[in-house]
């Protein structure tokens, strides 16, 4: 395995088969700026994505707004 960088996660693949439970979530998009834009560069304009994975057994998918 490669040595990660600080702030960095090292990321690890191996071939097993297990279901795998998935929940993608986004923040902050009610302030994002387009490139250009007054404001762009700072951290409160970007829009944030959340990815977490873990294995599970295979649920019916839940949609909360």
């Amino acid at each position: 395995m490669s040595q990660s960088m600080p702030g960095q996660e090292a990321a690890v693949s191996r071939n097993i088969r297990v279901p795998w439970t998935v929940r993608a979530s986004r923040t902050n998009l009610a302030n994002v700026r387009k490139p250009g834009e007054e404001g762009a560069d700072e951290p409160e304009a970007v829009e944030q994505v959340r990815l977490q994975i873990w294995p599970a057994l295979h649920t019916a998918p839940v949609v909360i707004k």
